[in-house]
Parts: structure tokens; C-alpha cells; sequence
């Protein structure tokens, strides 16, 4: 999380040279505080404290960018590709190219809005 702070403060002085300046910082829905609260949620059993933790943390710069930069135009938002298959969860998961979606409508502007948290059905409670 401190990484995408990081990079996000170095590039945020090229981006305000866009039109449109966006930033989505990739997330996951074990970072939902709604999710892991509510049992009908298939996150609510998951274990993995310390990911989980950073990925609401995830969520938390991404509210305080969108907000800090709101009057600017920004859109500032999080999504989550769901589990995907990859050599992080030993090849479990859809294609990755699936969960790629939701970031790249993101970042080109399909999906309006600042401040969201999204997955390939919509927006999502965190």
C-alpha cells in the first residue's frame, strides 16, 4: 500500500497535465469491511489477516485521494479482479484477463464516478 501511495504521489504532477486524470489502485473484495462482517458473504470465513488488512488500507487511499483531488476533476477509484489465476493463488481463478476489465473501463472512463470501490458487476460496499 505504501508503494502505490508512493508511485501515486510521483505521478500525480504528469497526470494533471491530462484532461482527464484518473487513478485505479488494483484491491480486492477480502478488503470490504462490509464483506467480512456480513456471514452470507463468501468472505466472511476468510483468514489472512494481514492481506486483508492491507487491501482495506488499499481502499482508505484511494477515498483520500478521490477526495483530495474531487475538485480537480479527478476520478480517483478501486476495484477488485476477483480471484484470479495467477502464481499468487497457485493458478486458481478465472482468466486474468477477465478481472483486467473492471480496472481498464476504470481507467479510460466507461464508468464515471470518484471515491467507488468496483468489480466487474459494479460498485461494492466496502
Amino acid at each position: 500500500m505504501a508503494g502505490a501511495a508512493c508511485l501515486s504521489d510521483a505521478l500525480i504532477p504528469l497526470l494533471q497535465k491530462s484532461s482527464q486524470p484518473r487513478i485505479v489502485f488494483v484491491s480486492s473484495a477480502v478488503g470490504s469491511l462490509t464483506q467480512t462482517l456480513d456471514p452470507s458473504s463468501s468472505h466472511y470465513g476468510a483468514n489472512a489477516p494481514a492481506y486483508k488488512a492491507s487491501k482495506a488500507a488499499m481502499n482508505m487511499l484511494m477515498a483520500t485521494y478521490a477526495r483530495t483531488l474531487k475538485e480537480d476533476k479527478w476520478r480517483v477509484n478501486s476495484c477488485t479482479p476477483q480471484l484470479s489465476a495467477t502464481a499468487f493463488s497457485k493458478g486458481v481463478g478465472r482468466d486474468p484477463c477477465i478481472g483486467a476489465v473492471i480496472a481498464c473501463q476504470l481507467a479510460t472512463g466507461e464508468v464515471e464516478g470518484t471515491g467507488g470501490f468496483w468489480d466487474k458487476e459494479g460498485k461494492i460496499a466496502w
